[in-house]
């Protein structure tokens, strides 16, 4: 899987909306909807804080390592 369906479905594995993760790490809703649909890639900073709000490594945030 790409980096930005790792994102999407980290979220809603989570059971977040767009605006309640980007609240949690601190950044605007549509960042986080650019991240989903390929528009930006996250800084090193930004994928820390979505793996450690996902409890994933960024490893299996940018690559999908993790199973659903």
């Amino acid at each position: 899987m790409s980096l930005r369906e790792n994102i999407k479905r980290f979220r809603e594995e989570k059971g977040y909306s767009q605006r309640e993760l980007a609240a949690r790490i601190g950044v605007n809703v549509s960042l986080i909807g650019a991240f989903e649909i390929g528009l930006k890639v996250p800084s090193l900073s930004i994928a820390d804080a979505l793996a450690s709000e996902f409890g994933c490594t960024v490893d299996e945030l940018m690559h999908g390592g993790r199973t659903a």
